[in-house]
């Protein structure tokens, strides 16, 4: 039954190892801290689905544990749209909008984010703090002051077929976020399409890189593969991404490779 819950704590709340519950329908707004929330604890096999959360003070969806499906909600005006920390969530196809941030993984691994609507976020689109071993793919982020976000070394997570576009930073990666793998994405219209920072062993691949101010850029990033990605016109020869590396406050330029950049954008 379709129930609208506002101005509570919590619009609705599972506490500690609540699991197999469904969650659809609902209308949750204007509550002083989240639209749904775990109390003390995490919650696992749960089904969140169909629901519109918005003007939440804390966020929309706070929620930790395992075997949750999060899908086709709307989530509009909270301060994070969803926050998640635990392992086997599918995030999917939902509408996450105007929010402070919009999805934000937190100690999290082996995940699926795929195919969400993530626009006009006041921060990050998407946040992987600490998180590894995650799928990002086929999600559309535009509008957001970064699209994708990789902290305190979120490492070994694949990001591929996502369109990325009029973001300050398409991806953001710092913090000693290693061996993910970046391929097969859209970076359109980017002040900065892909960031790297302290970083090391990612591989960017068949990558379309249209109309961004900047495409690419690095700083004290080694091992960077960067192969057969398109760079905004067709090219011949290889491709220069300009970096820096910082030495004993010294800031020294940097020069890596594409070597084999593609002639034509790739259909994504």
């Amino acid at each position: 039954m379709r129930q609208v819950i506002p101005d509570c704590g919590d619009g609705i709340a599972l506490v500690e190892h609540t699991s197999f519950n469904i969650i659809t329908g609902n209308i949750i707004t204007d509550n002083i801290h989240y639209g749904i929330s775990n109390w003390f604890g995490s919650s696992n096999n749960n089904v969140i689905k169909g629901n519109t959360i918005k003007n939440n003070w804390y966020g929309g969806i706070d929620l930790g544990g395992r075997n949750n499906n999060i899908s086709n909600n709307i989530l509009s005006n909270n301060d994070v749209g969803i926050i998640f920390w635990g392992s086997n969530v599918t995030i999917y196809k939902n509408i996450i909008s105007k929010n402070k941030g919009g999805i934000n993984l937190q100690s999290s691994e082996g995940n699926y984010i795929y195919k969400n609507y993530v626009d006009s976020n006041g921060g990050s689109g998407l946040v992987l703090d600490h998180s590894s071993s995650n799928i990002i793919s086929g999600n559309t982020l535009i509008n957001n002051k970064k699209g994708i976000s990789l902290i305190r070394s979120s490492n070994n997570n694949t990001i591929d077929f996502n369109t990325i576009s009029d973001q300050y930073y398409g991806i953001w990666m710092v913090h000693s976020s290693s061996n993910n793998n970046i391929y097969s994405n859209k970076f359109i219209k980017n002040n900065c399409g892909l960031y790297i920072s302290g970083s090391y062993e990612n591989n960017v691949s068949f990558n379309n890189f249209r109309k961004n101010i900047l495409n690419a850029f690095f700083i004290n990033c080694n091992n960077t593969i960067w192969d057969s990605n398109y760079w905004n016109r067709p090219r011949l020869l290889s491709k220069p991404i300009f970096g820096l590396i910082v030495k004993q406050r010294l800031w020294i330029p940097c020069i890596n490779l594409d070597n084999h950049p593609a002639k034509k954008p790739y259909d994504i």
